[in-house]
């Protein structure tokens, strides 16, 4: 399944050059939109000397190391290197496909934006999805790499949330 739907997805490619453009922008760039935004509702909402920027920015780097670990341990290849049929967008790593450290990254600050705000935390889960499927689409990563990028940023804000809460007392 992986294999149909990224062949399927990466087919969009070389079609439009501003479809391409847009697609090499969110997939490469997303992060930062979405770093912006998260520290600026934090602020917006609690102030400059908020807990809650550092906790959220401190849990988006341990699922990111947490992620590169994992690329470790498992050395998934990424789509571009598996199907000779594709021929990615930009080039990006070799054996270090799963999960996805860029959208553990940024799907970590869209859950933990929306268990403080609702609608903020929902434009950046949609932010999230549509940064992925332009992984995807770009030939850089499977459907599955999103997939357990989403489980991991859930888990370790989960993780974060009930360590912090044993060890504040």
């Amino acid at each position: 399944m992986d294999t149909i739907i990224t062949l399927w997805l990466n087919g969009f490619l070389y079609m439009n050059d501003m479809f391409d453009g847009f697609v090499y922008v969110v997939a490469q760039y997303s992060v930062y939109l979405i770093s912006a935004i998260f520290i600026y509702v934090f602020i917006k909402q609690y102030g400059t000397r908020s807990k809650y920027v550092f906790i959220g920015i401190s849990t988006a780097i341990c699922a990111w190391l947490i992620s590169q670990g994992i690329n470790i341990l498992t050395a998934v290849e990424r789509p571009f290197i598996e199907l000779h049929n594709i021929t990615p967008l930009f080039t990006h790593g070799l054996n270090d496909s799963f999960p996805s450290g860029h959208l553990t990254i940024v799907f970590v600050l869209a859950f933990y934006t929306y268990h403080h705000n609702k609608v903020a935390g929902l434009i950046l889960i949609i932010l999230s999805i549509i940064s992925g499927i332009a992984r995807v689409i770009a030939g850089i990563h499977w459907p599955t790499d999103i997939l357990g990028s989403i489980v991991l940023a859930y888990a370790t804000i989960f993780l974060v949330k009930y360590f912090y809460e044993k060890f504040k007392k």
